[in-house]
């Protein structure tokens, strides 16, 4: 494994005692220093990813692409491997271009996100800015999940977990159709009384959340508060 790692620094002209150092340097960084003499065939995914990581790092790159490098590997082990890509980009302080499909990775992983469509660049901004305030419809779709709501004000942005149901109080007349608990959360899909349906999530609690209480089939009604609206850039939605 030290010659696949230092494979790059051979064509560079480094003895095999500088190549095989550098490489047993970069797999400690990836926490792997107990494969250096195993075979390629030998690893796990998660391991023969890290391996990667640690080839592509071992020529001391000022930046590096990574494309799905997490998608071929199950979610524990893309949850564990997520942690410490952050940890390396961190401590080696390189730029890490990193590409991928799954919204909440790419929310996870950046300090910038860029969200594309048709061969253009929707949005350019920090993870938090592309959630809390989408500038276009498309991102409000594409990153996380967004209910647009039409009422008779127009058309507004809201995320299922800003919004509530309850038995009575104020908001919009509607019927509960199915709950599903989803680990901490539990959602809540709801027919409004004119046809839409909607998606709500909210937070479990050691007592139960008041949504696991109802019935399908009951009659609830959906609300939330109105600083809760995406601000969708170019009037698309208001709150």
């Amino acid at each position: 494994m030290l010659d696949n790692v230092g494979y790059g620094l051979k064509q560079r002209g480094l003895s095999r005692a500088e190549r095989h150092a550098r490489a047993y340097e970069l797999l400690e960084l990836v926490r792997l220093p107990d494969v250096a003499r195993r075979k390629p065939k030998e690893l796990s995914g998660g391991q023969q990813q890290r391996v990667a990581l640690a080839r592509a790092l071992v020529l001391s790159p000022r930046v590096l692409l990574l494309d799905e490098p997490l998608g071929a590997l199950d979610l524990r082990v893309r949850k564990e491997l997520q942690i410490e890509l952050k940890t390396i980009q961190r401590d080696i302080g390189i730029t890490f271009v990193y590409v991928t499909h799954d919204q909440e990775e790419a929310l996870a992983m950046s300090d910038r996100v860029a969200v594309m469509h048709a061969g253009r660049i929707e949005q350019l901004a920090p993870p938090q800015r592309v959630y809390d305030a989408p500038a276009t419809r498309f991102v409000a779709e594409f990153i996380g999940e967004t209910n647009f709501i039409h009422t008779r004000a127009g058309t507004v942005a809201v995320r299922p977990e800003r919004m509530w149901v309850t038995r009575t109080g104020d908001g919009l007349g509607a019927k509960l159709l199915t709950t599903m608990v989803v680990g901490p959360a539990v959602q809540a899909v709801v027919r409004l009384d004119n046809g839409q349906e909607v998606l709500v999530r909210e937070q479990r609690s050691g007592m139960g959340s008041e949504v696991e209480r109802l019935a399908e089939g009951e009659r609830v009604v959906v609300g939330w508060s109105e600083d809760e609206a995406l601000p969708l850039q170019g009037g698309t939605t208001h709150g």
